[in-house]
């Protein structure tokens, strides 16, 4: 979508392309947004919130409150069961390391 096209959109519009942008992306902070609409900060905010209320109310997205950003909530599943199998993986080492050194 061009620029002159993002540019005629309202609030409302914004925020549902951004819920899918952020469905695409992972994640989206409000910096996304000023850079996506080439926006100021005060401009951005309201439409973050317009964005964490869709997405919140269509149960897609959690907000982060620590690192103030929307992280959609299949990224975040996926981040998870990345972090369980590099667990595994990481113990799995560890036995076999264990073995490796009784037996020399």
């Amino acid at each position: 979508m061009s620029q002159t096209r993002l540019n005629k959109l309202n609030d409302v519009q914004r925020a549902k392309l951004l819920v899918k942008i952020l469905q695409a992306k992972g994640e989206l902070d409000v910096y996304d947004i000023m850079l996506q609409f080439e926006i100021s900060y005060t401009r951005a905010i309201p439409i973050m919130k317009l964005t964490r209320k869709i997405c919140e109310a269509q149960e897609i997205c959690t907000y982060d409150e620590k690192e103030h950003k929307l992280v959609s909530l299949n990224a975040k599943k996926e981040k998870v069961e990345q972090d369980e199998e590099e667990n595994e993986r990481e113990e799995i080492e560890k036995i076999l390391d264990a073995h490796t050194r009784r037996e020399q």
